[in-house]
């Protein structure tokens, strides 16, 4: 059963100790125990408390890889995966965790497919709150396809992929991406592999004031626009030709969801190129205003939504 060996990778910067330890145990109380846990620290203030937390698990399937330069995620991310042994990936940030279960059950759905990659659903645990949220991916898929689903929602968790080793070896993870290096990694390997979906929450991922891309809001903002402006405009024509009419609708509909208004204003000025390559009628432009007014509609709710819940009622259960 646990003939592959799997590699566990988890990401360090300045880490919050107790995040860092669940992370850890998590990892160490899978139920499938042929793994290796690779810790790479980004040049922490705190290295050696992490490195006195390390000793005390006293597990030798664990090693520390250690950076003296602080160069981000990415770096971490590929140095990994340089010296990874595994056949399978699975990646751990310091301030998330892994359901004990997650290894097995991710290396069971791969039985029939083994060079698919296994996505699951997962856990969102909103800290400053003290909620907990399931992120299901069920319905969406049976609407889209994972890369149109990738491309429009942004809902995917890197760490409740399982991904052949091998694939990430090739394709490294964009040391010029801060903030969305995952998201491009995820969208490069998802246009071409096949995946198997489990309908079950096996990661667990916090968000909380101290991440980085909530104490650098505003660059993470714009970083994350940038790259998507960018992604739309390399791939709409391809994308359209691919995946038909439909996901132009989409992606000005959800990137309005989104707020990232860059994608939804070079969309509605690249239709006069559209209609000319694609013949469109104008019941399709009428189809791209509705579009966008229903993405502003969800935002709003959404916005309505979020106040009510987070800002009222959970104060009340506080």
């Amino acid at each position: 059963m646990d003939q592959h060996l799997v590699t566990i990778a988890i990401t360090t910067y300045n880490s919050n100790i107790n995040f860092l330890s669940e992370a850890l145990d998590s990892a160490i109380n899978q139920t499938y125990k042929n793994i290796e846990i690779i810790v790479a620290d980004d040049c922490s203030n705190n290295i050696s408390q992490i490195e006195d937390l390390i000793h005390k698990k006293k597990d030798k399937r664990i090693f520390l890889l250690k950076s003296f330069e602080n160069l981000g995620v990415s770096h971490s991310l590929n140095k990994i995966v340089a010296v990874s042994k595994g056949a399978y990936f699975n990646w751990c940030p310091d301030d998330d965790y892994l359901d004990p279960l997650k290894v097995e059950i991710q290396i069971k759905s791969l039985e029939k497919k083994p060079e698919a990659i296994s996505v699951s659903d997962h856990f969102q645990f909103i800290d400053y709150y003290k909620f907990k949220r399931k992120i299901s991916h069920k319905i969406y898929l049976k609407f889209f396809n994972i890369f149109e689903y990738i491309i429009c929602l942004d809902r995917i968790n890197g760490g409740s992929l399982l991904i052949p080793t091998l694939y990430l070896k090739t394709i490294q993870f964009n040391k010029n991406l801060k903030y969305v290096q995952d998201y491009d990694m995820w969208l490069s390997l998802f246009k071409k592999k096949e995946y198997v979906y489990v309908n079950r929450a096996l990661f667990f991922s916090r968000k909380h004031k101290n991440q980085l891309s909530e104490t650098s809001i505003i660059k993470s903002t714009n970083e994350i626009s940038q790259y998507y402006l960018n992604f739309i405009k390399s791939n709409i024509f391809d994308l359209i030709y691919y995946n038909g009419k439909k996901i132009y609708l989409f992606i000005i509909l959800f990137y309005q969801y989104r707020n990232i208004n860059s994608v939804v204003y070079y969309c509605k000025k690249e239709y006069d190129n559209v209609k000319l390559i694609y013949n469109s009628s104008k019941l399709f432009y009428c189809l791209i205003y509705l579009s966008k007014t229903l993405g502003f509609l969800l935002l709003f709710l959404h916005k309505i939504k979020n106040f009510f819940f987070y800002s009222f009622f959970l104060r009340l259960w506080k």
